[in-house]
């Protein structure tokens, strides 16, 4: 809060000193930015070239004269002039806090430890610990090798059990019942369990633990394709959300339908008809900001024209 009309002084509320020192440190830093830019970024600041590798460091503060009782007050050195580093520096820190937050977040969804994503990624614990930490910005490799990790679309599992998608729903179902491990379907067979729409191809499903699974369905006969042989099964690693939102229909755990939704839309090509067909038939399935291919909607309304 601004005070006696000085627009590069600002006053610490009652209780930020006990705040996270970054979010103090981020406050300070936006002190003194120009009028128009909007939460103190420029609009024509872009992030290439603003958010280096490493630790990212604001820029110094020093505190303002003030008389005994005063509450405490920061001023930015150099008033105005700092104005444009401050708004690349804030811009940085933002995006820094982003990277921090969304890779915890997802690591912990996937109920994965940093041990664990450091094994599977390739990234020391101390760069994990680093970044998760907002302590270190990830490079482009480092973010690449975190993202085949934690999307569960990155590194499916493909496998051969039996010949038909029945056989390999089968085993599924076998082994959630004998293990007692968590699952949820997905994409073909979920889409053809409450549309009748689409012949399904293939089972994909969410899985956890993944390796447990692998063990099991091997022990089922499951094995990986050999060349030219398409797989009939895939296994990927379950988000939280996907497992806690998962219902059970006609004896098979499915995702829920918005994520049927989202799945197959970001499949595309035969998926993303069974991402209209079911946006179309359950309402219940629709939520703001979903894509649906349009040629797809398109073929969609049309065939549903005689049973709407």
């Amino acid at each position: 809060m601004h005070r006696g009309g000085d627009p590069n002084s600002f006053e610490v509320p009652e209780g930020v000193a006990r705040a996270h020192p970054r979010v103090v440190a981020l406050r300070r830093a936006h002190v003194g930015v120009p009028e128009g830019h909007r939460h103190g970024v420029d609009p024509s600041t872009t992030v290439e070239g603003v958010l280096p590798e490493g630790p990212t460091q604001l820029p110094k503060v020093k505190p303002r004269d003030r008389s005994p009782g005063d509450p405490e007050e920061v001023r930015v050195a150099g008033g105005g002039d700092l104005a444009a580093p401050l708004d690349a520096t804030f811009l940085a820190m933002l995006i820094l806090l982003n990277i921090m937050l969304d890779l915890r977040n997802r690591r912990r969804n996937l109920a994965l430890s940093q041990a664990d994503l450091s094994a599977a990624s390739g990234i020391s614990r101390t760069s994990l610990s680093l970044i998760e930490n907002g302590l270190q910005v990830p490079s482009a490799d480092t973010r690449e090798a975190l993202e085949r990790v934690l999307n569960p679309f990155a590194e499916p599992v493909f496998l051969q059990c039996g010949r038909r998608v029945a056989e390999a729903t089968d085993a599924v179902q076998a082994v959630a019942a004998r293990k007692d491990l968590p699952y949820a379907v997905t994409l073909d067979v979920a889409a053809w369990v409450l549309t009748k729409y689409q012949t399904p191809a293939t089972v994909w499903v969410y899985v956890r633990p993944l390796a447990a699974w692998r063990r099991a369905l091997r022990a089922k006969g499951a094995s990986p394709p050999e060349d030219g042989e398409r797989a009939n099964l895939v296994l990927l690693r379950a988000p939280d959300d996907v497992l806690s939102d998962s219902q059970v229909t006609q004896g098979l755990c499915l995702v829920s339908m918005s994520r049927l939704v989202e799945d197959s839309a970001r499949m595309g090509g035969r998926h993303g008809l069974d991402a209209a067909r079911v946006f179309v038939e359950f309402p219940e399935s629709r939520r703001p900001g979903m894509r649906i291919d349009g040629h797809a909607m398109l073929k969609v309304l049309e065939e549903a024209a005689p049973w709407t």
